[in-house]
C-alpha cells in the first residue's frame, strides 16, 4: 500500500508532556504549570511521614497523590475540617509557586489556589520562613458539570456537517481543547465519527 493520507484523527497525535515529568511517587511542584490545575480527590491516606503524612490520591496524574505541606495542610483543615473521608470528591486549583523557598533557595512548591465546598475565602497563617509568616487565602472554586453527551452531539453534528478539510480541521481543533475531559466510552463515538467522515482529502488510498 503506497503512503497514506493522513485523516486528521487526533489519536494520532504525539504527546510528549509524559517525558518532562520528573521520576517521582508523588505529585511535584515541577509537573504542575504557573497557571491553575484543577485536581479531584478521590481518596486520602495518612501515614506515619513527619513530613508529609498526608497523601491525596487524585483522578489522573498516573496514580501519584499531592502531598500538601503543613501551610497548604491547615488550609485544607480550615476549609473542610479536620475529617479528611470529608475531602474526597472534592477538587482543587493548583499551582506551582517559584518563589517558594527551602534551605534559603528557591525551589517552588505547590500551592492551592481555590477550592470547591466553600462560600468564601478561607485564610490560614503559613511560614514564609523561619522569621516570616503571612496570612494565605484561598478562593472558592466553582465546578459548573459538563453534560459530556450533549457535547459530543454537538461535536458529530458539525463533523457530518463539515464540507472541507478547513471546516474538519476547525471541528478537530475544538474537540482537542477537551479531549483529555471526555469520558472514554464517549469519546469513542467521537472518534467513530471522525474516523467515518470521508472528505476528498482525508479518505484512504
Amino acid at each position: 500500500m503506497g503512503d497514506q493520507k493522513r485523516r486528521g484523527n487526533i489519536m494520532n497525535q504525539i504527546d510528549v508532556s509524559h517525558t518532562i515529568i520528573a521520576k517521582s511517587d508523588q505529585l511535584n511542584a515541577l509537573d504542575l504549570p504557573p497557571s491553575e490545575t484543577i485536581v479531584k480527590i478521590i481518596d486520602v491516606r495518612v501515614l506515619s511521614d513527619k513530613d508529609q503524612p498526608v497523601h491525596l490520591h487524585l483522578e489522573g496524574h498516573d496514580g501519584r497523590p499531592y502531598k500538601p505541606c503543613l501551610s497548604m495542610r491547615r488550609i485544607l483543615v480550615n476549609a473542610w475540617g479536620k475529617y479528611a473521608e470529608k475531602w474526597i470528591g472534592q477538587s482543587m486549583a493548583l499551582y506551582c509557586d517559584q518563589g517558594v523557598t527551602w534551605a534559603g533557595k528557591n525551589v517552588g512548591g505547590i500551592r492551592i489556589a481555590r477550592l470547591t465546598g466553600i462560600e468564601r475565602p478561607v485564610s490560614a497563617p503559613i511560614a514564609l520562613n523561619r522569621s516570616t509568616r503571612e496570612v494565605y487565602t484561598v478562593d472558592p472554586l466553582i465546578i459548573e458539570e459538563t453534560n459530556w453527551q450533549t457535547v459530543a452531539d454537538d461535536f458529530i453534528v458539525h463533523i457530518n456537517e463539515s464540507a472541507n478539510d478547513a471546516e474538519f480541521n476547525d471541528v478537530k481543533a475544538e474537540i482537542r481543547k477537551v479531549w483529555n475531559s471526555i469520558p472514554a466510552e464517549i469519546a469513542d463515538k467521537i472518534k467513530a465519527a471522525i474516523d467515518a467522515k470521508k472528505l476528498p482529502s482525508v479518505i484512504e488510498e
